[in-house]
């Protein structure tokens, strides 16, 4: 279905009952990566599967897509569906836009999840990589970027032909202003110790992209973490590991 919030249509996909569970894709993925995870959350949680400005079906205006911008498109999909709490957790860029939410209102969250991600900004090396790529795709289009990203992005070959297909259909526009946003977002390394809501961090222990130690620094410095390591896979876990991933959350989170 489509809501409208922060002035663009968003889109959004929900299953399940119970405690709310809104899951944010990565760069430059879509909702539907999740889809497998959340057939096996849905007997737990009303699952919530939004995509990002710029993504998927959801509008895809010009400009940069600052992290904190899309932590404001979240909250106004939380005020349009009326969820006063919920248990926010997003992948690689997604985990991005959740740290800058539970900065920015950490009242509105029962439970943090961070997948595949990191706390710590780009070098300026990589910060630099990303404005030239950004301005490569707004020119030459995303396939490009979409060859050389994919075979990073999972172990399993179905994994990596599955987000091939996903990361093709994802607009020009959509793919700049994200990158931009992530070569924009600032270090959160800080703020970590101050966001004392549960929380989960989920590493693949074959992941290419996020190294293993990002994700053991912010587990100890969360106050109130547990780090789950899901070995053999990549980037993707809820396509290569669905059923282990919706695990580490119903442990974690289910009532």
């Amino acid at each position: 279905m489509k809501i409208q919030v922060n002035g663009l249509h968003m889109n959004v996909e929900e299953s399940g009952s119970g405690q709310p569970l809104v899951l944010v894709h990565g760069f430059p993925l879509d909702h539907t990566i999740w889809k497998k995870t959340a057939q096996h959350l849905s007997p737990y949680f009303r699952v919530i599967t939004p995509d990002l400005r710029g993504h998927g079906a959801s509008d895809a205006p010009e400009g940069i897509y600052h992290m904190d911008l899309l932590a404001q498109d979240l909250l106004g999909l939380f005020d349009a569906l009326h969820l006063e709490k919920a248990i926010l957790a997003g992948q690689s860029m997604g985990g991005y836009v959740s740290l800058a939410f539970a900065c920015a209102h950490p009242e509105r969250l029962s439970g943090l999840g961070l997948i595949v991600t990191q706390a710590a900004a780009d070098a300026p090396e990589r910060r630099a990589g990303r404005y030239a790529q950004a301005q490569q795709v707004l020119t030459e289009g995303v396939a490009s970027l979409v060859e050389s990203m994919t075979p990073k992005m999972a172990v399993s070959s179905t994994a990596r032909l599955a987000t091939r297909r996903v990361m093709l259909k994802t607009s020009p526009a959509g793919v700049a202003g994200a990158l931009q946003g992530m070569a924009e977002r600032p270090d959160r390394t800080a703020s970590l110790a101050e966001l004392r809501m549960p929380a989960l961090v989920i590493a693949g222990g074959a992941d290419p992209i996020i190294p293993l130690e990002r994700a053991q620094e912010m587990a100890a410095l969360l106050p109130d973490a547990v780090l789950k390591v899901i070995p053999g896979v990549g980037h993707m876990p809820m396509l290569e590991a669905p059923a282990a991933l919706a695990r580490a959350f119903i442990a974690r989170f289910a009532k």
